[in-house]
């Protein structure tokens, strides 16, 4: 995984973005990580792997807990 400092990625943030397509990059401040940025693409991989369809879903919908209660419920309304 690359680092980069706070200041370069400021200063260099197109290319941080290009790479950040490729690899994640931890963003260092006074030689300690603050903070680690993936791709989109890699976070949705991960949540499919990891939390399944629902919370895929709900990050998918921006937090919205209300439409995926509802799509939950249709989805079981289908099954039953």
């Amino acid at each position: 995984m690359e680092k980069v400092s706070s200041a370069t990625l400021k200063k260099d943030f197109g290319r941080v973005m290009d790479e950040v397509q490729h690899t994640p990059i931890t963003v260092t401040r006074h030689g300690r990580d603050i903070a680690t940025i993936f791709s989109h693409k890699k976070i949705e991989e991960a949540a499919k792997q990891l939390l399944g369809k629902y919370p895929l879903e709900l990050v998918e919908t921006g937090g919205n807990v209300m439409k995926l209660m509802t799509n939950i419920l249709n989805s079981l309304k289908n099954v039953l």
